[in-house]
């Protein structure tokens, strides 16, 4: 419950903020991953190890997920170009009672060589399921401006093969920044960045979740003390009434 209530507080708080440039949030990352290291080695460490690497980096090694963690729900405006013809589809998504996908789109910003994935909401199945969606095409260069979040993993019954797929857009049942990264042949930032509802290059919008309400976790917590209670008096009834 008090996960939640801070979890609401930090994206309330976010929500009120101005946007965030490129520049000033790497600035903010790479302040926070100095003080990481400083703190765990009591060494300083020089700000050329926090720049950008030109080789491929595991997104959790450029900058792990608890620093990225920090700036959830903040926005984030950046210029920059749209990946063509690399759309993922994020399959099992669920809205209003429809199934679809969720379209994440690579988008390479102009400042610092980044490539952030881009949530721009949702699509139904359709009758067919065979048949992919068509997504419109986006060449030129533009601003856009989102709310920086992520999705948990979920529960995988295999290993998905998202490095033996030939063909885009792929088809993934979960988010592995990673494997993606392999995939693009680029390094991309832990996070997603989801775009407005009123935005040119977003479909269905999916509004974020914090999952269980505040007030769910707290009556779950007090069903289930209640019922703890209810079997500590019965068991101290029984063994009383045998003696």
């Amino acid at each position: 419950m008090e996960f939640k209530q801070n979890l609401e507080a930090q994206r309330k708080l976010a929500i009120q903020q101005e946007p965030m440039t490129i520049q000033e949030w790497q600035n903010a990352l790479q302040n926070r991953k100095s003080s990481k290291l400083l703190d765990s080695s009591g060494v300083s460490k020089t700000s050329k190890s926090l720049k950008t690497p030109k080789t491929l980096q595991a997104p959790d090694q450029m900058f792990p997920t608890d620093i990225i963690e920090l700036f959830r729900y903040r926005h984030l405006s950046l210029v920059g170009t749209f990946l063509q013809n690399k759309n993922i589809l994020l399959d099992n998504q669920v809205l209003n009672g429809q199934p679809g996908y969720r379209i994440l789109t690579p988008f390479q910003a102009n400042e610092h060589n980044i490539l952030i994935l881009v949530d721009r909401g949702f699509i139904p199945w359709g009758e067919n399921r065979s048949k992919l969606p068509l997504i419109p095409e986006i060449t030129e260069v533009i601003r856009i401006t989102g709310m920086l979040t992520h999705l948990s993993q979920g529960f995988l019954l295999k290993e998905e093969a998202i490095l033996a797929q030939e063909l885009w857009p792929l088809q993934i049942q979960s988010l592995d920044y990673t494997k993606l990264s392999t995939k693009l042949r680029q390094t991309l930032y832990p996070v997603l960045l989801q775009l407005p509802h009123n935005s040119p290059y977003t479909f269905q919008s999916m509004p974020p979740s914090l999952g269980l309400t505040p007030s769910r976790h707290l009556g779950y917590a007090i069903q289930w003390f209640t019922m703890a209670l209810a079997i500590l008096i019965y068991y101290l009834v029984v063994n009383i009434k045998r003696r």
